[in-house]
């Protein structure tokens, strides 16, 4: 076998001392050393150990480019498939084993050379070969975020498809490297779980004695018997010593919270012995070696958000690419960000937003579509973006210039500190001093964290309530001139305006309309809105159509009341002013809020899509409220074999769905596991319940509870994670039945899509469901109306919601399984039910009706 790891300079202690231990395990095998960075010529690279790899001999696609997108952490993984591709033209028939830097190897890689002997075309470790069972980190959502298998080892056989392995790798890598875990990537590692989907020969190595590290530690038990060290009393072969700073000893690794160096027994005096070999090898000195990639020729640090800025503008594929990053114009980092409506106030540039993207406590701490998450961002970015990102100066000065001098137009004013300008002695000494607390937590990292964890309505709260205490402007602000008539228009179509890239139900409603807009002839265009979304924004269906001039003069507002007045804010009252606006609204209880009321001043009607939502909000106004059908799509493209989605054929699968963000308690999942356990005993093992989610990532113990509610439950499969609108698509036609026992429902998007497919649907008879649902297309499940709890649901008080009948749901759902032909009539039903009454024509109909006659009133 031939070995070798990739490293930078700074790490060079590390690669030594790997080395060194493979040196003596492995005595007359090659080491090799690839090396991410520059200085190719530095003399402690001239070593016997190994043979140097400059990272310029790797022909790497774009090199500039290259090196620009990636960080040292991403780079360093980035590179892995085009070294084994650089050893393979030169060893052919050999055994590759790639090994990260921070590894100690105690005894031969027996196993992986016989795995390899015996034809496997890849060796992979997964991270646990055993359930974490307690509550530190890392658990198993984190390993799932990170990747099933750690690539700090991973080894090729010479192997028919071990070029056609290592080509597909670097092709994802040569972009999809980064680090961003919602995203749904992790460096190289990600991309490793297909692997042995994709490619035949795979073995997965699940001795103990392979790759012990911090995140499997609890599962194995370390001894030194006679002077051999032992893991769960197999043999240790390599210990993964990740995240280990010799600095903070104490640590073990800084990656995790379940062990410090004196909670680890046995393993304490090998993990004494690893740091003395990194001193040794000479860690202090090396670890100050500067990154050859790191700078601009001028000295200007290249920031992790000036990286993110480069591959979302300017990388290779992008309409405004740049393939020499070096040379570009810097000023085009500084220029607006594109997702966020710009106020010259409180400017964000596109490298801001990268920077507030790259951070999870940001994403809490400051709502880029309130004013003042924005203006406490613009604080933070101030303060601490030069000392947290090593963002410039130069990027970081004309914002502040923008910020201190926002009071010019009659807007409110800022000093130099972030501080409002006051009038001497209006300045209550309590409330200052309790903002002067919230500005310091957004300097400290720690406390940032801290304060994030505070519900964002109390946050925004607090703040708004304590500035109208704290500050007295400078001066009156001057109301804002009315806007100009909008002249009269001879168009007869929408402006659409909403999340058009949001992968969740109020933007797929919006998609909907465009697709029944456009399928009718009726002129439209779409005005993307992003601010306050906590989902995904990567559907690119409706690019054609943005246009954020709002040319049509009848506005369509497929965003909830409670953002009403945030779009105003953001877009302006220039946006409303002399067109009909309409919004379409969504609600899941009987009584619309009362703290949303004001949003009925910025429209002129409201569009729902159920008989039980207009019931609420008609209650509360005297303006029109109209249920305009929806038109229901068709998939795009014929679903794949199940075994595609990992679904067997053999057995009856039961499709739930939701996104956490939804509330839980309003979806209800633990009724339709009670339901499908109900229904079928254990010994019953031709059904399968899969409930697919979104965004359990943001709510980590609602994740977490219903994990354990179908913990011991082979038959229950959880499915956490994105899919693309197709992908959705096709688990939906692949599924034998859709269950829905939830407790209140504004239309029912999931349901209305699966009978439209042609799946017989088990749930709740109550809701908005109720508008396309009834009992000869349907399972009805019968249901008893409680009062929702406390905080279950925004204005959750005297409000009451239903209780699905379980026991009555598991007869449904044991009849779908046991009488198929009862199962394909009902699903037949449902289909050309909906196909009648949501079909494009349908919708398009009511639409253009509702047009003309808004029309025929202005006129």
């Amino acid at each position: 076998m031939i070995f070798f790891t990739i490293v930078s300079r700074n790490y060079l202690a590390y690669a030594l001392t790997l080395m060194q231990s493979l040196a003596a395990q492995h005595p007359h095998s090659r080491r090799y050393l690839a090396l991410a960075d520059g200085g190719a010529d530095d003399p402690a690279l001239a070593d016997p150990l190994f043979e140097l790899i400059p990272i310029q001999a790797l022909d790497l696609p774009d090199f500039d480019a290259f090196v620009f997108r990636y960080d040292i952490l991403e780079l360093n993984t980035a590179i892995k498939p085009y070294v084994f591709r650089w050893l393979r033209r030169r060893h052919a028939q050999e055994s590759l084993v790639y090994l990260d830097p921070d590894t100690y190897v105690l005894a031969p890689l027996d196993a992986v050379q016989q795995a390899l002997e015996r034809g496997a075309l890849a060796v992979l470790t997964p991270h646990l070969n055993a359930p974490v069972s307690d509550d530190r980190h890392p658990g198993e959502l984190a390993i799932l975020s990170s990747g099933t298998y750690n690539l700090g080892f991973i080894a090729l056989g010479p192997h028919a498809q071990t070029d056609d392995l290592i080509g597909w790798w670097a092709d994802k890598l040569e972009f999809g490297c980064v680090a961003d875990p919602a995203a749904g990537l992790f460096t190289d590692q990600k991309w490793m779980d297909l692997v042995p989907g994709l490619f035949p020969d795979v073995h997965i190595l699940r001795d103990d004695g392979y790759n012990l590290a911090y995140w499997n530690l609890a599962q194995r038990r370390v001894t030194h018997e006679q002077g051999v060290w032992m893991a769960n009393a197999r043999p240790l072969v390599f210990v993964h010593f990740s995240g280990v700073d010799l600095d903070q000893p104490q640590l073990f690794s800084r990656h995790q919270d379940r062990y410090r160096a004196g909670s680890l027994g046995a393993l304490r005096p090998l993990y004494e012995e690893y740091l003395g070999r990194l001193a040794a090898n000479g860690h202090v000195r090396h670890r100050g070696r500067p990154y050859a990639f790191a700078s601009f020729p001028d000295g200007e640090i290249i920031s992790r958000p000036m990286r993110a800025v480069y591959r979302r503008y300017f990388d290779k594929g992008r309409a405004q690419a740049e393939l020499q990053p070096l040379q570009m114009r810097r000023e085009r980092y500084d220029e607006p960000c594109e997702e966020l409506p710009q106020r010259a106030d409180a400017p964000v540039t596109r490298l801001m937003y990268a920077a507030w993207r790259l951070r999870g406590d940001l994403h809490a701490a400051f709502d880029l579509g309130e004013r003042e998450g924005r203006e406490g961002f613009i604080r933070w970015y101030l303060r601490s973006a030069a000392r947290e990102f090593g963002i410039a100066a130069r990027h970081i000065e004309p914002v502040r210039a923008a910020f201190s001098q926002a009071g010019a137009g009659g807007g409110p004013a800022f000093d130099v500190h972030g501080d409002r300008r006051r009038a001497a002695g209006a300045f209550p000494h309590a409330s200052a001093l309790l903002l002067q607390l919230i500005d310091w937590s957004c300097r400290h990292r720690w406390a940032l964290a801290a304060y994030s964890r505070l519900p964002a309505s109390w946050r925004h709260r607090l703040r708004r309530r304590l500035e109208r205490q704290a500050f007295v402007p400078t001066a009156p602000q001057p109301a804002a001139a009315p806007a100009p008539p909008a002249p009269p228009s001879a168009h007869d179509g929408l402006n659409l305006i909403g999340y058009a890239r949001g992968e969740f139900g109020v933007a797929e409603i919006l998609r909907n309309y465009a697709a029944v807009l456009q399928h009718a002839g009726i002129p439209f265009t779409v005005r993307n809105f992003e601010i306050g979304v906590a989902s995904r924004q990567q559907d690119r269906r409706l690019e054609a159509f943005l246009d954020p001039r709002l040319p049509q003069d009848i506005n369509l507002f497929c965003i909830n009341a409670d953002q009403m007045p945030v779009v105003h804010e953001h877009l302006g009252a220039q946006a409303f002013a002399g067109r009909y606006n309409i919004g379409c609204w969504f609600w899941e209880l009987e009584r619309f809020p009362q703290r949303w009321l004001g949003s009925f001043a910025l429209v002129d009607e409201i569009w729902v899509l159920s008989q039980f939502v207009r019931d609420a909000v008609a209650a509360c106004t005297g303006k029109p409220v109209h249920v305009i059908p929806l038109a229901l799509q068709q998939p795009r493209v014929p679903p794949p074999p199940r075994h595609a989605l990992g679904l067997p054929d053999d057995e009856f699968v039961i499709l739930a769905s939701f996104d956490f963000n939804s509330w839980i308690t309003r979806k209800n999942p633990q009724a339709a596991v009670a339901a499908f356990r109900a229904a079928f005993p254990r010994e019953r093992r031709d059904v399968r319940l899969v409930l697919k989610t979104i965004n359990g990532q943001r709510l980590p113990q609602a994740l977490r509870t219903l994990q354990e509610a179908i913990a011991g439950d082979e038959r229950i499969e959880l499915r956490d994670g994105f899919l693309d609108r197709d992908g959705m698509w096709a688990l939906q036609a692949c599924c034998d039945a859709y269950l829905s026992l939830h407790r209140s429902e504004g239309f029912g998007l999931g349901l209305a899509e699966c009978m439209m497919l042609g799946k017989p649907v088990v749930a709740t008879a109550y809701s908005g469901n109720m508008q396309f649902m009834d009992e000869s297309t349907s399972c009805l499940v019968p249901y008893t109306l409680i009062a929702v709890g406390q905080d279950e649901y925004p204005d959750w008080r005297g409000q009451h919601w239903a209780d699905p009948d379980i026991e009555a749901a598991a007869r449904q759902l044991r009849r779908l399984a046991d009488d198929p032909a009862h199962a394909r009539r009902l699903g037949q039903a449902a289909r050309l039910s909906l196909e009648q009454r949501f079909g494009a024509a349908a919708s398009a109909a009511a639409i253009a009706a509702r047009l003309a006659e808004i029309r025929r009133g202005l006129r």
